[in-house]
């Protein structure tokens, strides 16, 4: 068994965890996560709420590093996965209950499927929350060929996208989402 090569650790002074690295055609990969710090590594301004996700990209010699993107709103905020996107931009996967910041479109200010693009230059493209009026949580998602997104997860709601899907209510069932291309996704206003 080898010996690391490299090593490094970014956050803060509260609780940071990373969740996915994904590689980018020159080496070099992207990192996301979830951050609770507002100092050390994390972006400024602040954080919005609890816990934001937060992307950065790293080069493949770890020497260097893109600012870090804080990404959600005044609620709780937490990056999951990621995919390269054709453009070298980043897709991202997570939860939100937040209802304002980078987030539109959540149901019900509940957990909700949260999935999202950033751009090679590390900036907010689009985004879209899926789910009802209860708590959703995503757990994992592919594009398909003809350019839209597979979601799947569990949870609890029986309304918004998740009316007359067949689920029991009062407990968790799988959920599975399938989403057209990105044509229906888009970035909320700033604030």
């Amino acid at each position: 068994m080898g010996e690391p090569i490299n090593t490094m650790c970014f956050g803060g002074s509260g609780v940071d965890s990373c969740t996915g690295v994904v590689p980018m055609a020159n080496g070099d990969f992207y990192v996301i996560g979830t951050t609770g710090s507002t100092d050390g590594f994390c972006p400024l301004p602040a954080n919005r709420g609890t816990e934001d996700v937060m992307v950065f990209s790293v080069s493949a010699d770890f020497s260097s590093t893109s600012t870090p993107v804080s990404l959600g709103g005044s609620g709780v905020d937490t990056g999951l996965r990621g995919q390269l996107a054709a453009d070298g931009g980043l897709l991202f996967s997570g939860r939100t209950n937040s209802t304002d910041g980078d987030v539109s479109g959540n149901h019900a200010a509940t957990s909700d499927f949260w999935l999202g693009k950033i751009s090679p230059a590390m900036s907010l493209e689009w985004q879209k929350c899926f789910g009802g009026t209860a708590d959703d949580y995503l757990s994992s998602f592919l594009t398909t060929t003809d350019g839209g997104y597979l979601l799947s997860g569990y949870g609890l709601s029986t309304d918004g996208d998740l009316t007359d899907t067949g689920h029991q209510t009062g407990n968790h069932d799988f959920m599975i989402i399938r989403e057209a291309p990105m044509s229906t996704l888009s970035v909320p206003p700033t604030n």
